[in-house]
């Protein structure tokens, strides 16, 4: 099965005003513990108490080594390793830098080569024909566009800045606030379904 992607953008990258492009994966729900245990456990001869046995010992195994600064192998997955922060001042010199400043900042992965292989040949991508972004809209632009909306139309709610400006449910939520607040918009109805109006239109009524 194809993994769906869409297209990032990432402003002021590097801090250079320039705009860098990517893809984002639609990652899957990742398998429970138990769910992997029993699949684990039906393509094999193990039970599912060995297999739970199994990756508990491998767990403490893996923590035993880390904390003695080992670099684990496990076989045909790949490599763990610790990464460490230091926490101190730049200018201090290096005879004084102690235990302490350092610290546990997480733990690095590195594939099996054949595994990373094997993943590169056997996945493909397809394009998503939906998106988990928001539009990036200034809020001159969004005004321009909630004006042009409501020549056409009596109200506007936060349903149709979702559907008609491709913006998410929380970031709509937002920008209705927001522009309530301001005293563009003027919220009237019920408070689970609040409709909005043009505040100088409703001015000109008035």
């Amino acid at each position: 099965m194809a993994i769906k992607y869409e297209i990032h953008y990432l402003p002021n990258a590097g801090g250079n005003e320039e705009t860098r492009r990517f893809a984002h994966i639609f990652e899957q729900t990742a398998m429970t513990d138990k769910q992997m245990i029993s699949r684990i456990a039906r393509h094999s001869s193990l039970s599912e108490g060995d297999v739970a046995a199994v990756l508990m010992q491998l767990r403490d195994i893996i923590e035993e080594d880390l904390q003695e600064g080992r670099r684990i192998n496990i076989p045909e997955i790949g490599y763990l390793s610790l990464s460490v922060d230091l926490d101190m001042d730049d200018l201090k010199p290096d005879n004084k830098v102690r235990a302490e400043y350092v610290s546990v900042r997480g733990i690095k992965f590195r594939p099996n080569a054949d595994l990373l292989k094997q993943v590169k040949y056997h996945t493909h991508f397809e394009k998503s024909q939906y998106t988990s972004r928001s539009y990036p809209f200034s809020e001159d632009a969004l005004k321009e566009k909630i004006r042009e909306y409501l020549k056409h139309n009596r109200s506007i709610n936060r349903k149709v800045l979702e559907a008609e400006f491709h913006i998410r449910k929380q970031t709509a939520l937002n920008w209705l606030k927001k522009l309530e607040k301001s005293g563009f918009l003027i919220k009237e109805g019920s408070r689970n379904a609040p409709v909005y109006f043009l505040a100088e239109e409703q001015e000109t009524i008035g």
